[in-house]
């Protein structure tokens, strides 16, 4: 179970590499929801999305720990771009497995942050099997949300949200892999969550619990979703 401390510390580490994103009031959203609804702004991120919380807190975390092959990653677009900002802030080479039909932005985009794309896999679990065997010759495998350290990283959103609006009501958290929402749901405080994909990695949280991927009953990969139909 990652602790409320282990995000601070994931924060402080990450502090100055990746932006603190405003928190800010919707009018439209908080006029149709009949409530006070605030938009935490992720997709300012480098790389457009939360993902390069998690990579960073990961490669920074296990520097020491990765060899001169660097890092090989697998990922239909956002923790792709993530694992790249991350690989070369650190001075590191990263290699990124995408499915065959990931789009062409997002493979131009992580190669224009310095990793070397690689395509393989019909499915987003098939190319991170292929990431997984290349791992084996030096390279550090970092999963797209399966991994204790990228969960870390992602649940300083729920620290900020709540440095922002210190009393919310309800953080409401998309799931894809579940990476962000295993500690942003409860602002790593020990909060409620509220499961509505129950088949997917949210399974275990009322029992404060993982479900690893072959436990899961179903959910979507949002990556794997939005870069299908491009409304990512």
């Amino acid at each position: 179970m990652i602790t409320s401390e282990e995000i601070r510390k994931a924060a402080l580490l990450i502090e100055g590499r990746v932006i603190r994103t405003p928190l800010v009031r919707s009018p439209t959203f908080s006029r149709m929801a009949d409530a006070e609804v605030y938009l935490k702004l992720e997709c300012l991120q480098m790389g457009g999305s939360f993902k390069v919380r998690g990579a960073t807190y990961k490669v920074l975390k296990r520097r020491e720990e990765i060899g001169p092959a660097g890092v090989v990653a697998a990922s239909a677009g956002n923790h792709a771009q993530g694992v790249a900002l991350a690989a070369k802030a650190a001075g590191l080479p990263a290699t990124i497995v995408m499915p065959v039909w990931a789009s062409m932005a997002k493979q131009e985009a992580t190669r224009g942050y310095g990793a070397e794309v690689i395509l393989a896999g019909d499915s987003l679990a098939e190319s991170i099997s292929v990431a997984q065997k290349m791992a084996a010759d030096g390279r550090t495998f970092i999963h797209p949300y399966d991994d204790l350290d990228i969960i870390t990283g992602q649940g300083t959103i729920g620290l900020e949200i709540l440095e922002d609006l210190p009393d919310p009501d309800l953080v409401i958290v998309p799931i894809g892999g579940g990476g962000a929402h295993q500690r942003d749901s409860d602002g790593g405080e020990g909060g409620t969550a509220r499961d509505e994909d129950r088949g997917g990695p949210g399974r275990g949280l009322p029992l404060g619990l993982r479900v690893p991927p072959d436990k899961r009953e179903g959910g979507c990969r949002g990556e794997e979703v939005a870069s299908r139909r491009d409304f990512c």
